[in-house]
């Protein structure tokens, strides 16, 4: 599949939705200050779409109807998702928080979003995730972290994500991954990883031979970019499943067991540009 932009992706659907039922919805009567509110076709019923996208918005905006079950708050100012911002709103399905300029995200900002689906916060300043924020949000499908700044992934990051089927990481400035990260994702079916710059030493050989043994690279098309090494200076432009990290000295023999470790995840992770 040729790279349309993630993001694209996800907000045409939003917008597909907006404005399918444009002419048939009714505006709800508690609505934000500079947004729009109304019906909604939820999962479970009728609800709110809230729609406070490109309002140059410093903070999450109060009254947010707690019917609400798709948010957009896409291209503002906000720099802090906190504890509370959204509380109540136990029926989001649907959030929008990319191109803002979020750098910080409380531990128990997403507690009690129970029912969300799709999570977007790509185009931000996040240089960290915090362990387990998203820990109750077990019915998460789609979560895109794409063009950030971020530069490391924690082992614990994304417990309890045992339905996440998109995990968009590309664009970031990742230098290293290890195979724990994705223990959890037993529903993972398409992992975002390139253009972050990996550096290709023994600290990495493990996610490498990971990815390779468990047959999810090389992705093999001329549409495709592999991820690549940025460093150390040999191996710049390598792939990282091509390094010869036996020529490194490194530690052990790790290919034997990460095949029979991964076989119960059952996942097919696509890395595309």
């Amino acid at each position: 599949m040729v790279f349309l932009g993630y993001l694209a992706v996800a907000l045409v659907s939003f917008w597909t939705l907006f404005l399918f039922t444009g002419f048939s919805m009714i505006r709800a009567e508690a609505c934000p200050d500079r947004c729009e509110c109304s019906a909604f076709n939820c999962s479970y019923g009728n609800g709110t779409l809230v729609n406070c996208a490109w309002r140059r918005l410093l903070t999450f905006p109060a009254s947010i109807p707690n019917d609400s079950c798709a948010l957009a708050m896409h291209e503002n100012r906000i720099t802090r998702v906190s504890s509370g911002a959204l509380e109540g709103l136990t029926q989001l399905e649907i959030l929008y928080l990319n191109d803002n300029q979020i750098d910080r995200i409380d531990d128990n900002a997403f507690a009690g979003f129970t029912q969300l689906r799709i999570l977007v916060l790509s185009y931000n300043k996040l240089l960290e995730l915090p362990e387990f924020f998203l820990s109750e949000i077990p019915d998460l499908k789609e979560l895109f972290l794409f063009s950030n700044q971020i530069e490391k992934i924690n082992r614990h990051t994304f417990e309890g994500l045992t339905n996440l089927q998109t995990l968009a990481l590309a664009r970031n400035s990742i230098t290293g991954l290890v195979k724990e990260i994705f223990t959890p994702l037993y529903s993972l079916q398409n992992l975002y990883i390139e253009e972050n710059p990996f550096n290709c030493t023994c600290d990495l050989e493990e996610f490498a031979v990971f990815m390779q043994t468990s047959g999810w690279l090389p992705y093999n098309s001329s549409s495709v970019f592999e991820p690549e090494c940025a460093s150390p200076g040999q191996y710049i432009g390598v792939h990282i499943i091509d390094v010869p990290y036996h020529n490194m000295s490194c530690n052990g023999s790790i290919g034997k067991y990460i095949k029979e470790d991964f076989k119960m995840l059952h996942t097919h992770i696509i890395v595309y540009m």
